[in-house]
């Protein structure tokens, strides 16, 4: 049998459904949209509809740190609305309803804007 410990340095926090952002590989101006499902004080876990190669640099724009569907519950705080992200990996994503992408990626620099 497997043994599948959590190895992650950092609490991860749930985001409401339809927490949003765009991203952009560096230096480019064409925007992707992508849900943001989790977050950490390290990185964050989006699925889209694009793949992202490992090692890949992405400006995140944070489109909003409050759910439209409900403000009352416990959403993770956003310490920025704008941060460079490297991609750490890249799965098609695991739901048969979304054909689409899961991505992990990790903080390079958050800016608080």
């Amino acid at each position: 049998m497997a043994d599948f410990r959590e190895n992650r340095r950092h609490e991860r926090r749930v985001c409401p459904e339809d927490m949003t952002v765009k991203y952009a590989h560096f230096n480019r101006t064409q925007y992707f949209d992508a849900r943001l499902r989790n977050m950490s004080d390290g990185g964050v876990l989006i699925t889209g509809r694009n793949a992202l190669r490992k090692g890949t640099i992405v400006t995140m724009h944070f489109k909003s740190c409050r759910s439209k569907r409900n403000d009352s519950i416990d959403r993770p705080r956003l310490r920025c609305t704008l941060a460079l992200l490297e991609i750490q990996w890249c799965r098609p994503a695991k739901s048969e309803l979304f054909a689409g992408y899961e991505v992990g990626a990790r903080y390079l620099f958050p800016l608080d804007l």
